[in-house]
């Protein structure tokens, strides 16, 4: 990285943290298919003015070989969270995007003191009714497709419609095709305008 340097990174099972202990937080989630790799360029423009923790979602990126399942991608997120408060003494804010969005929402409504803020993006299509059919069209289309030539089709898709270092950070950990079915369907069974109404 530049500025806060590859050096002020640390390495954990599905997560990765960048900057100092004493900036102030954020915790980044990524979308589906795709792994915490995708925030690389933020975390090099966000370093060293804030410590950035990136978290995998299960079925994604060092947690590939596990199912998504909602409740488990929560547990995920509160354990990047809490590692955040625990090191730096203060609340993360916590982005999410897309899937990472939903978990965000969800990891909030389980968990509403654990993050200072939240800033959701992409995650405003309630997954159920039409729009929940359309999402379980493009699930199976994908698995019709199979995990190779869908991944290959992601691929030309990403390389078309972002930057060249974009591209690069979102496919550097490959693209988790198994774990977008499993999204799909975990995204499907819940309610998020309900989620995301205040108590």
């Amino acid at each position: 990285m530049t500025r806060g340097g590859e050096s002020s990174c640390r390495r954990h099972p599905g997560l990765r943290v960048c900057g100092d202990d004493t900036a102030a937080p954020i915790v980044l989630v990524h979308g589906v298919r795709v792994s915490a790799s995708m925030w690389t360029p933020h975390g090099r423009r966000l370093v060293p003015d804030f410590r950035v923790s990136t978290v995998d979602l299960p079925g994604h990126g060092a947690l590939t070989d596990r199912t998504f399942t909602s409740a488990d991608a929560v547990r995920e997120l509160d354990g990047a969270v809490r590692e955040s408060t625990e090191s730096t003494g203060r609340r993360p804010l916590v982005v999410g995007m897309s899937l990472g969005g939903f978990t965000t929402m969800a990891h909030a409504a389980r968990f509403p003191d654990h993050a200072a803020a939240l800033v959701l993006c992409g995650a405003t299509a309630q997954p159920r009714g039409l729009k929940g059919l359309v999402y379980g069209a493009a699930a199976r289309l994908n698995d019709l497709m199979g995990p190779q030539r869908s991944a290959a089709r992601d691929e030309r898709l990403f390389r078309r419609r972002t930057t060249p270092e974009c591209a690069d950070a979102v496919l550097a950990d490959g693209l988790a095709m198994r774990a977008f079915g499993e999204a799909v369907r975990e995204l499907r069974k819940v309610d998020f305008l309900t989620v995301a109404a205040p108590p």
